[in-house]
């Protein structure tokens, strides 16, 4: 096996550590270390998940977060595609308020994955958004 990978995926636990105990700068230095070793569709989905649940208070450096997991979740999906990748970057996406990039990624889930479950997902995401359009009487 190639050391970087477990390498890798040693930092990217330590990471999920720190983040689990609230040192998120440490835990963000231990990912983009991790990253420079093997940014390989696994590591990228590791460091993408880690980040997406980093609670913070400050609002502007939980958006800067999960803006990075927007991107490691980009270059997974080039790595391999899937209907979970595409489902996870539009969730996100709806997170910073970026409404319309979400919509055109949950419309990509269910164009190129009909059958899978997160078409089914992304068509209630697109019902719930539609429910509050304005100038909707519902």
């Amino acid at each position: 096996p190639e050391p970087f990978v477990w390498r890798a995926e040693a930092l990217l636990g330590i990471a999920q550590y720190e983040s689990s105990i609230g040192n998120h700068d440490s835990a963000l230095q231990y990912i983009l270390q991790a990253l420079e070793e093997k940014g390989n569709r696994e590591i990228n989905l590791y460091a993408a998940s880690i980040l997406e649940k980093m609670e913070e208070e400050d609002l502007t450096i939980r958006r800067k977060h999960l803006k990075m997991a927007i991107n490691f979740y980009k270059k997974a999906y080039s790595q391999k595609k899937s209907a979970f990748i595409l489902y996870q970057i539009a969730t996100l996406l709806r997170s910073v308020d970026e409404n319309q990039e979400a919509e055109n990624f949950f419309l990509k889930v269910i164009k190129k994955y009909p059958n899978s479950k997160y078409a089914v997902y992304s068509k209630k995401s697109l019902e719930r958004k539609s429910k509050f359009l304005p100038g909707d009487a519902s």
